[in-house]
């Protein structure tokens, strides 16, 4: 007798006085007789108003083993709790606190379970037949509300093993994206989206139909046809199948009988909302193997061993979010559920689950991440502090040393071969950019992937303008701006004439992306802004800096922008003393004067700290990048005008992001005692020195490419 509600309650009482009924519970003492234990919460209560006879055992007396075994992610916990299960598991259930465990679980179990027995059903919205459902209609909706489809939406499609391993196969559906993702397209006409699925029969029905019953005959026809070409490959998809179709026919019966769900957007809502109630249910031996159920199914059963995967605090108990506007106070004066009558109910499935058990193991995820913390439910607390006291039961506490997971993946190895040395001595004699040198020093295992792989990352449409695309788009500007004034002195006519027209120079760098459309509305359009306030900040800077020199008798000459520098540096090299080529773009060269200078442009934030040097130029960790890269192109600089560095010339970035902080050069020195590095002759060859270490720890001094677990910006390495 756990939680009943009051129709319930009014039956039994009428059962009762009919003589038809007789209650009986079975609990324990342990949480029947403890006024404050929330397991025995209804019993009690329900004692005051029912004649129950009570089946009140001691289990919780004996001796029980418990353990808590930690893991560090979901995978390596699932891992876990199957190889807890044994061939002998014939008194053995393993209970999942979410039912979202099941596949991996069922993925992990040894070799040797030949019989298991399923008793809870799998999320239909989890599996993947329902997944590529689930993105027709949001582009069936996307196409109602606004005529129009977002390719990420499309190429999601492209990318569902579900959807495109059967129905997008063709040649012209993927030269058509491919079409798209070269013009920087984020949103089709319905007309266009029809033309992409013209040779995909199936498809394009579901695309063409204009009202939600036509939507719904042309899924369930899609469905069948999923069936048919399914039917030589796994049940447990098939079943998928099965279910979607079952689901959707039982709702275009309804169609027509509910006026409000005639139109896409409002059938497609509905659908979400009641497609969470429906299982994948599985079939098996109720007599026999290992018993996989949930925290529900396993209520008034006893096994000797339990094994329960998934008891964290997030899953247990799992108590919905308060969503009610009734306050908790009215709630408790009226009788009415509130989150203290929901965990109660959990608590004796829980302890009753316990009760009989002999073993216990109670596996979790422990970890910590940013704002997102998982832990160890506070049942188990309880547990650990409670029951020890009560019984000779000592809770024993291990850590799992799983190999499944990200964390060993992380620690994937690759050996450096005389091949990769040879690769990476011809990239040095090739070319070799500052940002390989970076990323060398930031993540050994990515710049193999990178530079000796050389792995490309695909090509995709982001609905939100990456940040690499605007800082791009802003450099085009501004040399574009610049460009007419090169050889010249900027002059304050000059400047308010670049400002005037750098808007439209904007909008027609916009334009040659292809990105107009793009950047027009939304999220784009603040970032559209953001550009705009980044140029006008940077152009009134510069502004104020001519105004200042000008009345100091000193005036801005543009040597050069967007000039590309390329040489084999003499004293530049590798251990074997074969030469290096080094290579970059410099955004500007200017003079102040008679002082040159070197200014690299970034779109993001830059703080002095990030080009403060120590007096060993160390560029080991990575934290140095912005300064190594300044200090390549004064090499490039120096090496192709040697009479520079007689006088020696500056580096240094100009943040476009915050433009405050002005022009900020490289400097170098300990404590609070820095000064302004000057690129000279002398200098050039302490900077060839740090380079030559890091090209002799790139071709010998480290014998694995491995992932630097402080790097965290690598397109490749595997890590969370």
């Amino acid at each position: 007798m756990n939680a009943i509600s009051a129709s319930e309650k009014r039956l039994i009482t009428l059962l009762k006085l009919e003589g038809l009924a007789e209650l009986i519970s079975d609990s324990d003492s342990y949480y029947h007789d403890n006024p404050i234990q929330e397991a025995g919460y209804f019993m009690r209560k329900q004692e005051e108003f029912f004649d129950i006879k009570h089946v009140l055992s001691d289990y919780f007396k004996e001796e029980k083993e418990i353990n808590f075994i930690k893991a560090n992610t979901t995978l390596g916990m699932t891992s876990v709790a199957a190889s807890l299960v044994s061939a002998n598991s014939e008194n053995t259930g393993l209970v999942l606190g979410d039912e979202k465990l099941l596949v991996p679980l069922l993925s992990s179990l040894p070799e040797e379970i030949d019989e298991a027995n399923i008793t809870m059903g799998y999320p239909l919205t989890d599996g993947m037949v329902w997944r590529g459902i689930h993105k027709l209609f949001k582009l069936k909706t996307e196409m109602a509300k606004s005529e129009k489809a977002s390719v990420s939406v499309l190429e999601s499609l492209s990318n569902d093993p579900f959807i495109s391993s059967l129905f997008l196969k063709t040649s012209v559906y993927t030269a058509r994206m491919g079409e798209l993702l070269m013009k920087n397209r984020i949103g089709l006409t319905v007309l266009e989206v029809k033309n992409l699925f013209s040779e995909e029969e199936a498809l394009r029905s579901i695309m063409e139909s204009s009202s939600a019953a036509e939507l719904m005959q042309t899924l369930n026809e899609f469905l069948e046809v999923a069936y048919r070409k399914y039917e030589h490959l796994s049940g447990f998809m098939k079943e998928q199948i099965a279910i979607s179709h079952q689901f959707l026919q039982r709702l275009q019966a309804k169609i027509s009988e509910v006026k409000e769900l005639n139109t896409i957007s409002n059938l497609s809502y509905f659908i979400d909302q009641l497609v969470n109630n429906e299982k994948v249910p599985f079939l098996g031996e109720p007599y026999g193997g290992i018993q996989i159920m949930g925290l529900l199914e396993a209520r008034a059963l006893d096994f000797e061993y339990v094994i329960f995967c998934g008891a964290t605090d997030a899953l247990m108990p799992a108590i919905s979010a308060e969503t009610s506007f009734i306050p908790f106070e009215l709630k408790a004066i009226y009788g009415l559920p509130t989150n203290r009558e929901k965990e109660a109910v959990f608590a004796y499935s829980f302890y009753r689950l316990l009760q009989r058990a002999k073993k216990v193991d109670f596996v979790y995820v422990e970890t910590e991440d940013g704002l997102v913390a998982n832990e160890k439910s506070r049942f188990l607390t309880q547990l650990e502090h409670e029951l020890p006291k009560y019984s000779p039961t000592v809770i024993n506490y291990k850590t799992a040393q799983s190999e499944t997971g990200s964390e060993h993946l992380k620690e994937t190895k690759i050996t450096k071969t005389e091949e990769h040395r040879e690769k990476i001595k011809a990239l040095l004699a090739r070319g070799l950019s500052a940002s390989a040198m970076n990323t060398f020093i930031s993540c050994p295992a990515d710049f193999y992937y990178k530079y000796i792989v050389g792995l490309k990352e695909p090509d995709k449409v982001d609905e939100v303008v990456h940040a690499s695309i605007t800082g791009s788009i802003l450099h085009d500007t501004l040399e574009a701006l610049y460009k007419p004034l090169v050889g010249r002195v900027l002059s304050v006519s000059e400047m308010n004439g670049i400002i005037k027209d750098s808007v439209p120079a904007l909008d027609a760098e916009v334009e040659s992306q292809n990105l107009t459309e793009v950047m027009s509305g939304g999220e784009n359009k603040l970032e559209y802004l953001v550009m705009r306030q980044k140029l006008h900040n940077f152009l009134k800077w510069e502004l104020s800096e001519v105004k200042k020199l000008e009345k100091q008798g000193r005036f801005i000459t543009i040597v050069s922008l967007e000039q590309k520098y390329k040489a084999a540096i003499p004293g530049v090299q590798t251990p074997d003393g074969s030469p290096v080529t080094l290579s970059g773009f410099i955004d500007r060269i200017d003079r102040v004067g008679n002082e040159l200078r070197i200014i690299d442009y970034k779109s993001g934030k830059v703080e002095q700290g990030d080009l403060s040097l120590g007096e060993l130029l160390d560029f080991s960790g990575g934290k140095k990048g912005k300064a190594l890269q300044l200090l390549v192109y004064g090499l490039l600089v120096g090496h192709a005008s040697p009479e520079y560095l007689s006088e020696g010339f500056t580096v240094g970035n100009v943040s476009l992001k915050n433009i405050s902080k002005g022009l900020i050069n490289v400097r170098q020195g300990e404590g609070r005692k820095y000064t302004e590095v000057k690129i000279t002759a002398d200098f050039s060859e302490e900077i060839k020195e740090s380079f030559n270490i890091i090209f002799q720890e790139m071709m010998h001094g480290i014998e694995y490419f491995q992932h630097d677990k402080e790097s965290k910006y690598c397109d490749f390495c595997l890590k969370d």
